[in-house]
């Protein structure tokens, strides 16, 4: 005997290409940038737009974060370099978890030391009065989404800062010779080491290991419900824990629990 069937396979399409900008176009890390998307459309619905960021290599691009809206605001980390240029994608899935990737115009997000300052003299009346620093409100307000984009964009400053700290104290640093068996006289560096550097270096890796520790600590208690919270979450701490000389006992501690 024969017999025959058929089966009708129906593909999953990707949403449909629509529009996405963002806007300004440069900032620094408490720059709130926007972006808007339009005209998605897919047949099972849309589902979630997601938000990558990178530098120079796409392979090290870290989430932003989601949402089911189509507007979103993010803060940015920032660029690498004099360029200080940021790469942004948008991921459109559907409900069966078909995507269509967006990319958005590159935007520059300075890095400065006077934001991470300021976040640092706020920081440390946080816990007695309010403030008015734009970091220390966001991480006042226990988002979870915002709360890991502050510390993705503040642990690559830091990160950035711990490497030109390094390789300053390392140009400081007094060279080191060995003297023959009996001599009496040790021929000394002519670029000993200074006090006032080194005092200054201690100062710099102390203030910013307090800033970790601070970040560490409002991770605490925020509520991961969703899978790119999590990966979120996932990647600020591998930022925040990065320069293992700028940890505290407190923030290695943390990061375990976590």
């Amino acid at each position: 005997e024969k017999s025959s069937s058929a089966l009708h396979f129906e593909i999953n399409q990707p949403p449909k290409p629509g529009i996405c900008s963002i806007t300004p176009s440069n900032g620094t890390i408490t720059t709130k940038f926007t972006v808007i998307c339009k005209d998605w459309a897919d047949q099972d619905g849309i589902k979630d737009y997601s938000f990558y960021a990178w530098a120079t290599h796409a392979e090290q691009r870290v989430i932003l974060g989601s949402t089911i809206s189509s507007l979103f605001e993010l803060r940015l980390p920032v660029g690498c370099g004099n360029a200080s240029l940021m790469n942004v994608i948008v991921q459109i899935r559907d409900q069966l978890n078909s995507m269509t990737e967006a990319n958005l115009p590159a935007v520059s997000v300075i890095p400065t030391r006077t934001s991470i300052d300021s976040f640092i003299k706020a920081m440390k009346v946080a816990s007695t009065m309010s403030s008015t620093d734009p970091l220390v409100e966001l991480l006042s307000k226990n988002n979870s989404v915002l709360t890991g984009q502050v510390i993705t964009t503040v642990s690559q400053v830091l990160n950035e800062m711990n490497t030109e700290i390094i390789r300053l104290g390392i140009q400081n640093i007094a060279s080191i010779f060995v003297s023959p068996l009996g001599s009496r006289e040790i021929p000394m560096s002519s670029h000993s080491w200074n006090t006032f550097t080194f005092n200054q270096y201690i100062q710099q890796l102390n203030d910013d290991a307090s800033v970790r520790e601070y970040l560490m600590k409002s991770m605490k208690d925020l509520t991961t419900t969703t899978w790119n919270n999590i990966l979120l979450h996932a990647s600020s701490l591998a930022l925040l824990t990065h320069a293992i000389n700028e940890l505290t006992r407190d923030t290695s501690v943390r990061s375990e629990v976590l």
